[in-house]
């Protein structure tokens, strides 16, 4: 099963990965990005309830979208903060961490068996579907909460360089 962070399966359609089980999308993320949205469900962070949702979704280019879920800011910040059993107000610039480390923590309070992290850094700038290099905000927030869990036996990552800037266990693909 593989879960979508905001425009990221762009990347997973140009490597032929298929429809993504879930997409996670953050309220003002660009629609023209990703126009061929595929996923069997859409948690979408925003503060609209859901029939309002659907129908914005009829003005938004998208290939496929199963079903429909919003999760508010607050909500969002409230799993982050059970799961890592902190707070972030006080961390970095933004007091809160990327959409990338909301989904670990949601994928973790929701039991998923094994989370392999694939596509996230610490270090780099920019994200794989949209080649502008943007700067990495969040990192603080981000390092932080990867620090308070990378000794949870069900999360791992492929990414070298964010299994030595984090501590999680790199994935050995068995």
């Amino acid at each position: 099963m593989r879960i979508d962070i905001n425009n990221a399966g762009r990347t997973a359609a140009e490597l032929g990965l298929g429809r993504a089980a879930l997409t996670l999308r953050a309220k003002h993320k660009s629609w023209q990005e990703h126009p061929k949205l595929d996923t069997g469900a859409l948690l979408w962070i925003h503060d609209y309830p859901v029939l309002l949702l659907k129908l914005l979704l009829l003005f938004r280019p998208h290939t496929y979208i199963g079903s429909l879920a919003t999760m508010t800011r607050e909500e969002r910040q409230a799993v982050v903060t059970q799961v890592s059993g902190a707070s972030l107000a006080s961390i970095g610039d933004w007091g809160k961490v990327t959409n990338g480390v909301a989904a670990i923590c949601y994928g973790l309070l929701l039991g998923v068996p094994e989370i392999v992290v694939a596509g996230l850094s610490l270090s780099k700038a920019g994200h794989s579907y949209d080649h502008l290099a943007r700067e990495r905000r969040q990192m603080q927030e981000d390092a932080f909460v990867l620090n308070r869990l990378k000794d949870h036996p069900r999360l791992l990552t492929t990414e070298a360089d964010l299994a030595n800037d984090s501590g999680l266990r790199l994935w050995t693909g068995t």
